[in-house]
Formats: C-alpha cells, sequence, structure tokens
C-alpha cells in the first residue's frame, strides 16, 4: 500500500538538504557520506584527513577511497600508503577484492612499484575466488589487463566467458580478449581485437598503444581517421583518451587529431583543452600564435596557472611573431611562489633551448639537479633527452637510458619510448652500465618515501 505524503511532510524533505548543506560544510565531518557529498559538490576538496580517521577505525569503504586519493596526489611517499591502505581494504579476501584492482592500477600508472604490488596481488588471488560475485570477477580481470603472467590463459579465457554471460552493460570483453591474444603472443589478431576495443572501452587505447610501441602514433591515428565521422556515437571518454594520447607522441599534423580534440572539448573535457593547446604550440608551421592565445585565454578561465606556463610556452616559439622569450622568463617568475618545481622545470628548458642567449646545457642540468632527488618524471625525461644527443652537448647514450628508464618508472609515457629507442644503440656493455646507473638512481628515489 502506497501511504500519500502531506504537504507539510513535503516541504520538510525539500527544505532537508539546504539545511543539511551547512552543517555537513561548516561542522567537522562525521562519516563517509558526508565525504563523498562534499567531494560530489567540489571534486577537489581535501578530505585525506577525515578519510585516514574513517580507516583507521576499520572502514574498508573509507581504506579505498583514501588510497584513491592519495594515489592521485602522485607522490612516492602517498603512493606507498595508498598501497597499504588498498591491502587492508582487501582484508585477505573478507574485504573488497576492487582493492586489488586499485593496486594493479597504481602499478600501470607508476611502475617504479611493480614489483611489490606483485607480490601483494600474488597472496591476493590465492585468497579469492574470482567467480565469487560479478565484482570480484570484474576485480581479477582488471587485474589481469596488468599483469597478464599471475593468471594462465586457460583460466583467463574461461573466466571472460563468464563475464560475457554474466555482463549486461558497458561490457569490456573485448579488452580483456584482446589482452589475452597479446599475452599468447597472437599480435595481429590483437591489433584487430584492440581496434574494436577502443571504441568501447578507453583503457584499451593505452594497451594498444603499449603494444606498438615505436608504432603507436601511427595505429591510434588510422583508428581516429577510420572513425572520425561516428564521433557523436563515441564514449566521451574513449574520444577524450584517444584524442589526448595522440597529442602526447606527436609526429605530423592531421585534421582526424583536431576533430577528435574539438569533439572532446564540446563535451566538457579540460584535458583535451589543455592537449590542444599543447597541440598547437608543437605544430607552429601549422598554426599560428593568434589561434594559440585565443586558446590559452580560453583556458585562463578555468585554470589562470595553467594558462600562465602555457603562455609562457608560446613566447618562446621561433617560428612566431610573439617570440619574447624575455616576457616568457618574467611569467614564469610571477608562477614561481605556488609552483616551484614546475618553474624551474620550465626554466631549464628556457635555458636549454637557448631562448636566454645560446644553448646553456651546464645551466639547465644545474637546475635540474634538486629536482633529480625527488620523484619528478618530466625532470629525469628532460635530463635523458640531453644526454640521448643535443647541439652543444656531447652524447652519452648510457646516462640517457638510465634517467629515461627512470622517468619511465615513474609514469612517463615518452619516456617508455626514448628508452626503447636507446637501448637498441647500446653494446651489452654499456646497456650493463645503463642498469648499474638505473639501480643507483632508483636507490635515490625510494630513500625519499
Amino acid at each position: 500500500m502506497i501511504r500519500a505524503v502531506s504537504l507539510p511532510s513535503l516541504a520538510v524533505a525539500l527544505l532537508l538538504p539546504a539545511l543539511l548543506l551547512p552543517a555537513l560544510t561548516g561542522a567537522a565531518v562525521t562519516g563517509l557520506p558526508q565525504v563523498r557529498y562534499q567531494l560530489h559538490q567540489d571534486p577537489d576538496t581535501e578530505v585525506i584527513e577525515p578519510l585516514r580517521r574513517f580507516a583507521e577505525r576499520g572502514d574498508r569503504p573509507s581504506m579505498r577511497l583514501l588510497a584513491s586519493r592519495l594515489v592521485s596526489q602522485e607522490r612516492l611517499d602517498t603512493t606507498h600508503e595508498a598501497i597499504g591502505w588498498y591491502w587492508r581494504a582487501f582484508d585477505r579476501g573478507y574485504g573488497k577484492p576492487l582493492a586489488l584492482a586499485g593496486m594493479s592500477e597504481i602499478a600501470d600508472r607508476m611502475p617504479l612499484f611493480r614489483e611489490q604490488i606483485r607480490a601483494l596481488l600474488e597472496q591476493g588471488l590465492n585468497q579469492l575466488d574470482p567467480l565469487a560475485s560479478d565484482e570480484t570477477l570484474n576485480s581479477v580481470l582488471d587485474l589481469f589487463l596488468v599483469y597478464p603472467e599471475l593468471l594462465p590463459s586457460d583460466q583467463v579465457e574461461h573466466l571472460i566467458g563468464q563475464y560475457q554471460r554474466a555482463c549486461v552493460l558497458d561490457c569490456r570483453a573485448l579488452t580483456y580478449q584482446a589482452r589475452l591474444l597479446e599475452a599468447r603472443g597472437q599480435l595481429e589478431q590483437a591489433e584487430r581485437r584492440y581496434r574494436q576495443a577502443m571504441l568501447l572501452d578507453a583503457r584499451a587505447v593505452g594497451l594498444y598503444s603499449r603494444m606498438l610501441g615505436d608504432d603507436a602514433f601511427d595505429g591510434l591515428l588510422s583508428v581516429a581517421q577510420a572513425h572520425q565521422s561516428r564521433l557523436p556515437e563515441l564514449p566521451a571518454e574513449v574520444v577524450e583518451m584517444l584524442a589526448v594520447t595522440l597529442t602526447r607522441t606527436p609526429r605530423q599534423h592531421d585534421n582526424a587529431i583536431l576533430l577528435w580534440l574539438d569533439q572532446a572539448i564540446a563535451w566538457g573535457s579540460f584535458q583535451a583543452l589543455l592537449a590542444k593547446a599543447g597541440y598547437l604550440l608543437d605544430h607552429p608551421d601549422v598554426f599560428d600564435h593568434q589561434a594559440a592565445f585565443r586558446l590559452i585565454e580560453q583556458i585562463s578561465l578555468r585554470d589562470p596557472d595553467e594558462a600562465g606556463f602555457l603562455r609562457a610556452q608560446a613566447l618562446q616559439v621561433y617560428d612566431w611573431p610573439s617570440l619574447d622569450p624575455e616576457a616568457a622568463q618574467r611569467q614564469l617568475q610571477t608562477l614561481a611562489p605556488r609552483h616551484p618545481d614546475r618553474v624551474q622545470l620550465a626554466m631549464a628548458q628556457l635555458y636549454s633551448s637557448g631562448g636566454l642567449d645560446e644553448p646553456d646545457h651546464r645551466a639547465a642540468l644545474a637546475l635540474y639537479q634538486p629536482l633529480l632527488t625527488r620523484p619528478n618524471a618530466a625532470a629525469h625525461y628532460r635530463v635523458a633527452t640531453l644526454y640521448a644527443g643535443t647541439r652543444a652537448m656531447c652524447p652519452d647514450p648510457v646516462k640517457g637510458y638510465g634517467y629515461a628508464r627512470i622517468a619511465e618508472l615513474l609514469g612517463s609515457a615518452r619516456a617508455r619510448l626514448l628508452r626503447q629507442q636507446l637501448e637498441t644503440r647500446l653494446s651489452p656493455e654499456q646497456h650493463s652500465r645503463g642498469q648499474a646507473l638505473v639501480h643507483v638512481l632508483r636507490q635515490r628515489l625510494e630513500q625519499s618515501i
């Protein structure tokens, strides 16, 4: 029987959220629902400390949310702490199986922790029945995407079949099938399956890109060209991921890339907006400075500091009449109080490119040096590019390899490609020295945790 609601009761129900809002935002946070409400209102709000309190009391959902927030800070110490919280949330299989998938995502984003996480995941898989629930099955298959070697391929094939029978919405079977084909060495079949999967699942874009290595740009571009007429039908996260990934491995200009970027921007993607600005700066022979500065002004409405860094970069483009390295330096100085490390990185690049005088790689290396004692992937990558070979500096492929490998372990996709290129040029003796350098640099990083 449905009970009628009186008008006064209805009015109270409608007023209740407005009455609760000051209490939620002004008073101390006392539960996970309040934290989630605050994050819904403002995804950037600071919730680490209340989540840590709830997690310490044994609340597993709080442990998982705390871990994901710690990972988003992209620091070694907080990432290390996040691994611990995910493991506690899993609780030997009695807790949240999704915590295992969360740990595998850390290894995917920051390979420095890959071996540590692998050891925990091996324990976790021994404590799980993959078919215990849909959540468990999804978690095990997501883990397989990052660590295919942890599960026998026949078992994975069976699990994918079970997943297909149970899945109703947002099914990702094609991605799992492509990864299984890749793990079995059936690369041509894997490529065909990935090209199907990435139209449904953004994760397939990264997996396909890694499988192709140096050929990633050509492979992704061919997908973008083939499906540009279908853009409005594709999932927003797929469009964003493919468009942004293409701009991170720039080779030649193609209008298909702009179409994908513009579609993602039209759907509200700020990452695509930033990626488009970077794309214009990477192709000054195709685009003029006015288009770039208009886009930077648009970005400044959302993030003035991000626009400031882009403006400084645009003022250093030699092909444009807006070239003004001194103005770029002044722009960076205004950002230094809020972003000291990032400004130091940009100033090093300014010296290295010869923006203020002749290229001065020694001055650039001196500026990079303090950043190398911290987990700064960009600084390690920039140093690797200097040693890999640049004007006015004697190349040292061993050092280039070592710094590129560390940047790769910290999550730099460009560093992975550079490391692969350098590796083919090293003799066995040079490779041994490069590995020894990686060991030293890695120890230095791990001591900072």
